[in-house]
């Protein structure tokens, strides 16, 4: 009947054991979704999680309390039959009983099926808890004279949930879109306006001082939605002007003609933002001020330029393209150790595409990295090492700006086939 008794007690012990491991390896997030699908024994785990300290408190009281009973009364029967010898059998076999079923064996079925032995427990060890919290409080009270408690909770970091978002990718229950807007998510607010903007090269200006007529040529060729306005001097940016201003004006009856309207008459404000804003910050405040976009300007207050709401959601959902917008090929692929670029391209593009590593990828492109290499803008012919086996010919370009660049993998091509 005494080994019974120390048997029970032993069963007892991995049974709580057990629990403990469970309920550290049951996710907050799969909690939530069996408290939202109506589960009453999830509700009662949730509110057990929401006190772990006194939780875990009343689980390592319990098994305490069951190892130094099976503990004593296997000593004290053992003595008696086999004397001091008893002492030491009693000794090491307990300890291997203790080790093997009083920890390994439930805390790893347990971390195996958390559900299971959270959800069946919940209501016992709440009563449990409940029963036993005036002693665990006692002992939570005076642990908090030696050690802060309050700084004790824990919280899942962006690091962690990143984690799981690869994890999940990796098993097949996250798709692989949806883990790459995870990370964009987490990138979003370490990303400036310069990083996303249309360099002031590449913007399409319309001057200010033409008439509507004058410009529509040009934005028929351009085929933007929306273009700056300048007066006098292209660095004086006074506003921006819609492509669908300029049509209303064809609809509207007005006693100036249209070949007499000027573009800043029917253009609209614009805001003006530093280079280094963060474009989460942005996003805000087009939201506020309820406008798609804003000219980027440096330290100086030149314009350097133009950040647009489209820009900022690409960031996290990828690149969009609208029903005007143009194929311009920007990777073609010559052949297995070859391809040819533009020179706007991301750094993060072209390593993904050709599998190589050249510079910090971050939203730097490729002829902004050739052109901090070099220090100078190259004739069209230049060549130059980028890598150890990546070669970059400048393939189209002016005195102003690296067009469309040729990358060849030189030790790759020199491999036989």
């Amino acid at each position: 009947m005494t080994w019974i008794i120390v048997l029970f007690l032993l069963l007892c012990s991995a049974f709580l054991s057990g629990e403990e491991a469970a309920f550290l390896a049951f996710s907050d997030i799969r909690i939530q979704t069996l408290v939202s699908q109506g589960n009453k024994a999830a509700v009662v785990v949730k509110r057990l999680k929401a006190n772990l300290r006194k939780l875990l408190g009343t689980l390592l009281l319990g098994q305490t309390f069951c190892d130094i009973a099976a503990s004593s009364i296997a000593t004290y029967t053992a003595t008696k039959a086999f004397g001091s010898l008893g002492i030491g059998l009693v000794t090491g076999a307990l300890t291997l009983l203790v080790l093997i079923i009083g920890n390994l064996i439930p805390k790893s079925l347990a971390a195996h099926h958390p559900d299971r032995w959270t959800l069946r427990a919940a209501g016992f060890l709440e009563f449990v808890m409940k029963t036993l919290g005036p002693v665990i409080s006692g002992i939570d009270r005076l642990v908090g004279l030696f050690v802060d408690t309050k700084t004790a909770a824990s919280f899942v970091s962006e690091d962690e949930i990143k984690t799981m978002a690869a994890m999940g990718a990796q098993a097949g229950t996250v798709e692989k879109l949806e883990k790459e807007m995870i990370d964009r998510v987490f990138l979003f607010n370490d990303i400036t306006a310069e990083d996303v903007m249309t360099p002031k090269e590449n913007m399409i200006l319309l001057d200010g001082e033409k008439t509507v007529t004058e410009v529509i040529p040009l934005t028929n060729a351009a085929k933007f939605s929306r273009y700056p306005v300048f007066l006098s001097q292209k660095d004086n940016i006074v506003g921006i002007i819609h492509i669908k201003d300029i049509y209303e004006k064809f609809s509207e009856v007005t006693e100036k003609p249209l070949s007499e309207t000027k573009v800043k008459e029917i253009m609209k404000n614009v805001i003006f933002i530093p280079e280094t804003k963060l474009i989460g910050d942005l996003f805000r405040e087009f939201q506020k001020h309820r406008m798609h976009q804003a000219v980027v300007v440096n330290e100086y207050g030149t314009v350097t330029g133009l950040v647009t709401l489209e820009d900022l959601i690409e960031e996290l959902v990828g690149e969009i393209s609208d029903e005007t917008d143009v194929d311009e090929n920007i990777i073609k692929r010559v052949d297995k150790y070859t391809i040819v670029v533009h020179g706007d391209i991301e750094l993060r593009h072209v390593n993904r595409f050709f599998n190589t590593n050249i510079g910090a990828e971050g939203h730097k492109t490729l002829s902004r990295h050739i052109l901090e290499v070099l220090g100078s803008i190259p004739a069209e012919g230049h060549k130059l090492d980028l890598t150890e086996s990546v070669q970059a010919i400048i393939e189209q370009g002016d005195s102003r700006r690296i067009s469309k660049v040729r990358l060849v993998k030189k030790a790759e091509a020199t491999k036989p086939e």
